[in-house]
């Protein structure tokens, strides 16, 4: 090959390669998904307004049952491992404000009783703190408990906080699951930032 075009391979391949990587770091579904505009301090205000029932500006572990998306963030996110604080839901919503992710993808295994449960529909909810910045998400369950979680026409879910509803219907389009995994649902669940090659797996467990 020419020298000129050498180098002009070379200089393409130092101009993509980065923008490449990017990406596969990102985790984004299709790269063209801008990231959400997180407003993280008002969020973080909202958030409390609507949890912290006692107004001592803490969520402490009776409060957190009420958000189980924030429940399963406490591990990762709380200063004070017993409880989160306004500061502690911001900071982690500047992290996602800075990692500018449009997309996360999003696997949950299904089960009860330890089984795999096919043919349930899984949808994420974001919580009303997210201020609509973020979009609702859902999937199929596969004859092994397993669901990508995914925004409509997408391929994963934006960072944050989301309710997690669980339906299987019957023949006759009957709810069979209780209203606890549904319609008054207890579950819930953080997406974070995290490699494309360790997608870690949300448990659900639909046990009675």
């Amino acid at each position: 090959m020419h020298i000129a075009s050498w180098w002009w391979v070379s200089k393409a391949c130092a101009t993509l390669l980065p923008v490449i990587l990017a990406t596969l770091a990102a985790g984004c579904g299709n790269g063209t998904v801008p990231a959400p505009r997180y407003d993280p301090e008002a969020m973080a205000r909202a958030a409390m307004a609507e949890y912290d029932a006692n107004g001592d500006g803490k969520l402490d572990a009776g409060e957190l049952e009420n958000c189980p998306a924030l429940k399963s963030a406490l591990p990762s996110i709380g200063k004070n491992k017993a409880f989160l604080t306004e500061e502690d839901i911001a900071e982690r919503l500047r992290e996602f404000q800075q990692s500018k992710i449009g997309l996360q993808r999003t696997r949950c295994k299904v089960t009860r009783d330890g089984s795999p449960m096919p043919g349930v529909t899984i949808r994420f909810v974001p919580e009303k703190f997210m201020a609509d910045v973020v979009k609702p998400g859902s999937g199929l369950t596969d004859a092994h408990g397993n669901v990508n979680v995914a925004v409509e026409g997408e391929q994963g879910m934006g960072l944050g906080y989301y309710r997690i509803e669980a339906s299987l219907v019957d023949g006759g389009g009957k709810e069979t699951l209780p209203a606890r995994f549904n319609t008054n649902t207890k579950l819930g669940h953080e997406v974070p930032h995290t490699s494309l090659r360790t997608v870690p797996v949300i448990p659900i467990n639909l046990d009675y």
